[in-house]
C-alpha cells in the first residue's frame, strides 16, 4: 500500500507573508486604542479604571491581553520588533498608566493569554505583583533616542467595579528622584510631557527639573493635589519652546481649596 512520502505542511497564516515593513505597520495601528469609556463631561470622578475581572461579566476586558505580548508569538515578530528602525516607528510615545501596567503585569502569564484568571487566581497574582521604577527606567533608557512624548497618569489608585478604591501607592517605587532621572534621559527629544493624578510622587521641586528641557513645546500638569506657589512656577519661564500649557491642581487648606497663586509675569 502506498504511502505519502512526505505530511502535509501546516497551512500558513496570511499574516506570516506580509514583508516586514507590512509587518510593522500592523504592529502600530495595535497601539491605537479608543476611550475605554464615552467621555462624561458632568461626572465629578473620572478615576474609573476600565477592567473587570469578575467571572460573571459578560462585556469585553478592555486593554487586558487577549493574546501574547508580540515578542512572545515568534522570533520573527521578536526579530521586528527588536530592530532599530522598528524602535524609531513603534516608541515615539510611551504612556505609563501604572494601574494599567500592573493589570498588564498580572496577566503576564502565557497561560492566561487566551483564557481569563478566575477572581481568585487574579487576586493572588494581584497581591504579588510590584511595579518596580529601575525596570521601567531600564525600558525608557534603552529607547531614550527615539521617545519624543511621555504621559504618566494615575500612580495613586483607581475606582474598581464595586466602588472601592485600589489603592497603588505601596504597588510601585516610582519616586520624585526616579522622575528627575527619567527627565534627564529624555532631555534632548522629548516635546510632550503630561503628568495626571499622580501628588503620590510629584511635588514643586519637579517643576525645576521639567524647565530643563530645551525641547518641550507640551507641558499638561492636571489633577495634581498640592498648591502651586508663583515663584516655583515662574521656573517654568525658562521653557522658550513651549506652545501649550496647562496646569490643574489643589490643595486643602482649612475650610478652603487652593491651587495656583497666581500666574507669574515673565
Amino acid at each position: 500500500m502506498a504511502t505519502s512520502a512526505h505530511k502535509a505542511a501546516p497551512a500558513r497564516a496570511a499574516i506570516d507573508s506580509l514583508p516586514d515593513e507590512l509587518l510593522l505597520k500592523v504592529f502600530t495601528e495595535l497601539a491605537k486604542i479608543g476611550p475605554a469609556y464615552p467621555t462624561e463631561p458632568d461626572s465629578c470622578v473620572t478615576y474609573r479604571f476600565p477592567f473587570r475581572t469578575f467571572d460573571t461579566c459578560v462585556e469585553p476586558h478592555p486593554g487586558l491581553r487577549s493574546y501574547p505580548f508580540l515578542s512572545q508569538v515568534c522570533r520573527r515578530w521578536q526579530n521586528v520588533l527588536c530592530q532599530t528602525g522598528s524602535r524609531q516607528v513603534l516608541w515615539r510615545e510611551v504612556v505609563v498608566d501604572f494601574g494599567h501596567e500592573l493589570i498588564t503585569a498580572v496577566h503576564t502569564p502565557i497561560a492566561w493569554s487566551d483564557q481569563r484568571p478566575s477572581d481568585d487566581e487574579f487576586r493572588s497574582s494581584f497581591s504579588k505583583t510590584r511595579l518596580s521604577a529601575a525596570r521601567m527606567l531600564r525600558f525608557i533608557e534603552d529607547r531614550h533616542s527615539c521617545i519624543q512624548r511621555v504621559v504618566l497618569k494615575n500612580s495613586e489608585g483607581y475606582y474598581a467595579d464595586d466602588g472601592e478604591f485600589v489603592n497603588l501607592q505601596q504597588k510601585h517605587n516610582f519616586s520624585l528622584a526616579h522622575f528627575g532621572m527619567l527627565l534627564g534621559m529624555l532631555r534632548s527629544t522629548l516635546t510632550e510631557l503630561q503628568v495626571r493624578h499622580c501628588a503620590d510622587f510629584f511635588t514643586l521641586q519637579a517643576l525645576a527639573a521639567i524647565a530643563c528641557l530645551p525641547h518641550l513645546k507640551v507641558l499638561r500638569l492636571e489633577e495634581l493635589r498640592c498648591r502651586i506657589d508663583q515663584c516655583s512656577l515662574a521656573e517654568l519661564a525658562n521653557l522658550t519652546q513651549l506652545e501649550e500649557l496647562s496646569v490643574t491642581a489643589e490643595d486643602s487648606e482649612h475650610a478652603w481649596l487652593v491651587g495656583m497663586d497666581a500666574v507669574p509675569k515673565q
